[in-house]
């Protein structure tokens, strides 16, 4: 099986409270997408200096 922490290490944090927001219609499903490839582009940045 795989983890999701392993796409990043906040990785959870982000799709938990993200799918809270867009569950609640607070936000919209483009809003959820953007929210975590910001998170993946985060880390990638982070990873690569």
């Amino acid at each position: 099986g795989h983890y999701i922490d392993w796409a990043t290490p906040t990785f959870y944090d982000t799709l938990v409270s993200e799918l809270q927001k867009l569950l609640g219609g607070i936000t919209t499903p483009a809003d959820f997408t953007a929210a975590v490839e910001v998170d993946y582009s985060n880390y990638l940045l982070e990873k690569s200096q």
